[in-house]
Formats: structure tokens, sequence, C-alpha cells
């Protein structure tokens, strides 16, 4: 298990290291959404209107924060 979790902490570094931490946060959050996702196709639940809206909020955010740090960067 420290192995891996090692393994994980290494990547997760080499990704903040290469391309930003706004792309690694992107990543971890893509991530989750796959996790949560693949949840509702194993265990069947229903998705509401209020999982779609707060999903276009953390895309919304992502983008805003790229979008933001590129402006910064001019």
């Amino acid at each position: 298990i420290g192995g891996t979790l090692s393994l994980g902490v290494f990547c997760y570094t080499q990704l903040i290291h290469e391309s930003g931490p706004v792309v690694a946060v992107a990543v971890a959050t893509l991530r989750k959404v796959a996790t949560v996702v693949l949840s509702y196709v194993v265990y069947p639940k229903r998705f509401t209107i209020l999982h779609m809206w707060s999903g276009f909020f953390v895309l919304g955010g992502i983008l805003l924060s790229n979008y933001s740090r590129k402006q910064t960067q001019r």
C-alpha cells in the first residue's frame, strides 16, 4: 500500500511540476467525476438537475481559473 501511495504522490507532483497546479486540479476533478459516473453506472440511481448544475459550476470554475491565469501571464 505504501509503494502505491508513494507512486501516486510522485505522479501527482510530477503533473504539478510539468503542467501547473490548475491542470493537476482539473485532472483530479475529472478523476473524481469518472468515479461518480462509474458509481451511477454500477449502482443505478436517479440523476437530478442539481447534479447537472453542480457539474456545470465545477467545469465553469476550472475554465474561469484557467482563463484568469492566462490573462495574468500576458
